[in-house]
């Protein structure tokens, strides 16, 4: 007998009553053998072409696209419709985020990365097209999926909420991120009331943040307000939409509105409170390394404003406080002032501030409010090629006067 399965047969006035009790009812086909996971570790699926950092944030990572493994004994899927072209530096970015989480917070995001090359496994497909009837891609299937799975119970468990991105990378010829939210460019460019209306919100992928944020920000807020993911990364210089700056695509221009992932994993499908945002990267940061760095160090300053202004207070107050001497006003996403601003941007070597001023004291903060370099302006370029990729904040003054503070993008 299955000792997974208990069959009782019962005679009783000539009714056969048949009991079943299947102790795996409702499991999976398939599912990661290891259960108790440590934030930091990696982890990797039966198939060994998985791979699970277990995290302790309330952020899934995510990169179905990004693989680069062609096993010969695995041939390429051939179904109708399939996409077999991968997502260049997608996964390395996504390496580089988590990376980068790590060093400035010491904690763990949960990131679950592909390594095999697209035109074997589609791990942002229904199992079908994911993996064209290949038993062993199958098996890579269900372990990709049951990690996320895992990675969302842990974070329900831990925090009650969380939030699932899936990266990619796209080729459209606008040179923007594009944040999807399982919603089409048409219902973007519709009004914020529109947004806000249930029909729209019920199959929005952040359907339980917009039920549910610490500050009762309403749906369209959360999309393209002041405090939206694309609003975040325009103020630091990668123009996205949607965004305050970008409200929805026009008519004509190519989106991508959100895949599989995004709506599986999301909160808009379900009544899970996860939500999910797909990010789409342009080729102009994906094929630069410069670019690639500079985006890392932004991605993760506006990641961790974003969850701490809307899902709670989960870092330590260092982390998300400037140690500056920088007044309140003056905040990380400032901009060029009407009376100085930075040439050009983004800086490589050097910056040149355009001013009426003839002299003036310069401050440079990274995005941890520490001094990272002091001059005196008087005209000629201040070197910065010692500084990393990154964003930062450059302070003007003049003697105890503040002329302004505006935003440098160093790559």
């Amino acid at each position: 007998m299955d000792l997974n399965t208990i069959t009782a047969t019962i005679f009783k006035k000539n009714t056969i009553i048949l009991l079943v009790v299947n102790t795996f009812l409702f499991a999976p086909e398939s599912t990661n053998a290891q259960r108790n996971y440590i934030p930091g570790k990696e982890y990797s699926d039966d198939t060994g072409y998985v791979s699970y950092h277990a995290g302790n944030l309330p952020i899934i990572l995510s990169a179905p696209h990004g693989g680069r493994l062609r096993p010969r004994g695995l041939p390429d899927r051939n179904c109708d419709g399939c996409k077999y072209v991968n997502d260049a530096y997608s996964r390395t970015i996504t390496l580089a985020i988590y990376d980068e989480f790590v060093k400035r917070t010491g904690m763990y995001p949960h990131m679950i990365t592909n390594k095999l090359h697209r035109s074997k496994f589609d791990a942002n497909r229904e199992k079908r097209d994911a993996a064209d009837g290949n038993k062993r891609v199958e098996q890579a299937w269900f372990g990709y999926h049951d990690f996320i799975n895992e990675a969302k119970d842990e974070m329900v468990l831990r925090f009650g909420k969380g939030l699932f991105l899936d990266m990619h990378g796209h080729a459209h010829s606008i040179q923007r991120i594009e944040f999807a939210y399982a919603l089409t460019a048409q219902e973007l460019r519709r009004s914020n009331a529109r947004l806000n209306e249930n029909a729209i919100v019920g199959k929005s992928s952040i359907r339980s943040l917009a039920g549910r944020n610490r500050r009762g920000y309403a749906h369209s807020e959360l999309i393209r307000g002041e405090k939206s993911l694309g609003t975040l990364l325009s103020n630091s210089g990668f123009p996205s939409v949607p965004s305050s700056n970008d409200p929805a695509p026009s008519v004509g221009e190519p989106y991508f509105n959100g895949g599989y992932n995004t709506r599986r994993h999301g909160s808009g499908t379900n009544n899970r409170t996860i939500d999910a945002i797909q990010v789409e990267l342009n080729q102009g940061i994906r094929f630069n390394e410069n670019a690639r760095k500079a985006f890392v160090t932004s991605f993760t300053t506006s990641l961790i404003s974003y969850i701490d202004h809307h899902y709670g207070n989960v870092f330590p107050p260092s982390v998300v406080n400037l140690k500056t001497d920088i007044s309140e006003t003056d905040s990380l996403y400032a901009t060029a002032t009407s009376i100085a601003s930075l040439y050009p941007q983004p800086a490589k070597d050097y910056f040149n501030i355009k001013s009426n001023e003839k002299e003036m004291d310069v401050r440079v903060f990274d995005v941890l409010g520490n001094v990272v370099h002091e001059a005196t302006w008087s005209g000629a370029d201040v070197a910065v090629d010692f500084l990393s990729s990154g964003l930062y904040l450059v302070q003007l003054k003049k003697g105890e006067t503040l002329i302004g503070t505006v935003k440098l993008l160093k790559y």
